[in-house]
Parts: C-alpha cells; sequence; structure tokens
C-alpha cells in the first residue's frame, strides 16, 4: 500500500512540475503576469483535475506534446518531431501530431518523428518475456478490443465522444431525428473514419496554418475515438499554447475557438434531464452533449478558415 502511494505521489509530483517548467519556459516572452495566469488556466482545468484524481499517463503525455508544440514554434523541427514520436509509443494518437510536418511539407522532420515513434515503441517489446512477436501480437490485441460501442454507451456519462454524442441525441430529441441518430450510432465505424478522413485533409492542406492543424489533429484525437476519457482533453492545451506563446491580435473565429475551448474545460457531469430518478453511467449528461459538439465546433471553424484562405489565395493568384 505505501509503495502504491509513493509512486502515485511521485508520478504526480513528476508530471506537473514538469509540465510546469516547460509551460514556464515556452511561454517566456509573455509577461509575468500573462504567463502565470496561462499556467493557472491549465492546473484548474478539468481535464487536468481529471489526470490528477486517475494518476493518469495523460499528465506525462500532454507534457511532452506541449514540449513538442513550443519547439515547433521555435522551429526547432527535428527535436519537436522527436517528441511526438515519443508521445506517441506511450499511448498512440499523439503521433498525428506528426502530420504538423506532412502539412508543412518538412520531409526530414517528419521521418525523423516517424523513427523515434517506430523505435520506441518496438524496443521496449524486446525486453519483455514471451519474445518480441508475441509481445506485439498482444499490444495490436489489446489495442484493438480497447473499446467497443457498447462499452462507449454503457460509460456515456463520462464519455467525450462524437459516438457518446450520437446516443445522447438519440435519447435526448426523439421522433424522426431519433433514427437518424440511430443509424449514425450503428455505422459509427464508418462515419468515424470518413469524418477522421477529412479532417486529417484539412489538416494537411497547405492551405491551413499551424494552428488550425493543430486544432484539427486534436479534435480528431479527442473527439472521433469510440471512448474518450475526460482526461484525454489536456491535450486541447497542444494548440492552445501554441496559440497563447504569442500575445497577438486574434480574429472573431479564433475568439469562438476559445470559448469552444472554455465550455470543454469546464466540468460538467451531471444529467441533462433534472430532475433524475437514478442516476447511472449510462446516463446522458453535459459531458456526454456539449464536450463531442465543442469539438465539432472548432472543427468547423477551422475548416471554414481553410477554405476561405483556399479561396483567397487562388483569387489573388488569378490577378
Amino acid at each position: 500500500m505505501f509503495e502504491y502511494w509513493l509512486a502515485l505521489v511521485l508520478f504526480l509530483v513528476t508530471g506537473m512540475t514538469t509540465t510546469y517548467f516547460i509551460c514556464r519556459r515556452g511561454l517566456r516572452d509573455l509577461t509575468t503576469k500573462q504567463r502565470n495566469q496561462i499556467i493557472l488556466l491549465v492546473f484548474v482545468s478539468g481535464p487536468m483535475f481529471s489526470a490528477i484524481d486517475r494518476g493518469n499517463l495523460s499528465l506525462i503525455l500532454t507534457a511532452i506534446c506541449i514540449a513538442g508544440v513550443f519547439q515547433l514554434r521555435e522551429e526547432k523541427l527535428f527535436v519537436s518531431a522527436i517528441l511526438f514520436g515519443i508521445a506517441g509509443a506511450i499511448k498512440g494518437y499523439p503521433c498525428l501530431f506528426l502530420l504538423i510536418f506532412l502539412r508543412r511539407r518538412e520531409w526530414k522532420p517528419l521521418l525523423a518523428g516517424s523513427l523515434a515513434f517506430v523505435m520506441s515503441m518496438n524496443l521496449p517489446l524486446m525486453f519483455y518475456e514471451k519474445g518480441y512477436l508475441k509481445n506485439l501480437k498482444e499490444m495490436i490485441s489489446q489495442f484493438a478490443g480497447s473499446s467497443t460501442t457498447a462499452h462507449a454507451i454503457k460509460i456515456r456519462a463520462y464519455n467525450n465522444s462524437l459516438l457518446a454524442f450520437f446516443d445522447t441525441c438519440r435519447t435526448s430529441v426523439g421522433g424522426r431525428f431519433s433514427d437518424f441518430f440511430l443509424f449514425l450510432e450503428n455505422h459509427y465505424s464508418i462515419c468515424g473514419i470518413v469524418l477522421m478522413s477529412i479532417l486529417l485533409l484539412f489538416a494537411v492542406s497547405k492551405y491551413s496554418s499551424d494552428l488550425q492543424s493543430l486544432l484539427l489533429i486534436t479534435v480528431v484525437v479527442c473527439v472521433i475515438p469510440q471512448t474518450v476519457g475526460y482526461y484525454v482533453l489536456l491535450l486541447y492545451f497542444v494548440p492552445l499554447l501554441f496559440l497563447w506563446a504569442d500575445a497577438e491580435r486574434m480574429s472573431l473565429s479564433t475568439k469562438l475557438i476559445l470559448v469552444a475551448l472554455a465550455i470543454i474545460m469546464i466540468p460538467k457531469g451531471f444529467p441533462i434531464w433534472l430532475p433524475a430518478n437514478i442516476w447511472t453511467p449510462a446516463a446522458a449528461t453535459y459531458t456526454s452533449l456539449l464536450n463531442p459538439l465543442c469539438g465539432i465546433v472548432i472543427a468547423v471553424t477551422c475548416m471554414s478558415d481553410v477554405i476561405r484562405q483556399r479561396s483567397s489565395l487562388i483569387s489573388k493568384e488569378k490577378l
């Protein structure tokens, strides 16, 4: 028992201290007041409390990704790519941040990050018992069976995914719309793949900015999987801190994105329909409704900006 609590305390102290100093260094161009306010927002956010409460690995994962995005802002592309690759080896989905280098057409950093991902993921498997191939098969099988539609709906109250949003709408709206959301729910694998493909295509478009690309990738990570814990939403701070590292004048669309992110960061784990007779993990909550919806708002806003930027550049080229 003592060893468990000691390990938990050491993990939390290390993770939070690392995150603090990474943020402090990355935001050094801001005033002390601005820097402290932003760091405070990171530590008092709902996803941070969720990560601390569960001692979740997302705390370390987010710290590595934040370090990577600060290196990206400083144009230290190889360091940034390697950090994203290592983060991807720890959890899988952060390797999608490597697509930022595909958008930039920076092939060498992309290769370096990909190699870091492959090596960091595979090397430990060689030192475990049973041998490399058996360990690799077990890892793949665990990843493939990590979540099912039934499980995602069973824990809907805690689920921040688009699937939970569809199920919440199905049980809340009624009528013909209920059948529509049931259809989306039953065909979620196809729907998720199509939506993910669209978002990632926009993310790697040459007409998108680094911020838009990072936001779209983060939405894919935090919305599309069948089951998304609240602590995973810490990754929204990756594009946020990229934005805040330089105090610039913000556009209307950026302000809309910030409002959506502010809603996401506030805990909302209470039932939509009050008074609720019996609260269960499958209850429809504002978590299962608003967090995925805000993610879609962010994605649509970014895609609209990319389309507008593309049209503007094409018009200028014609002139």
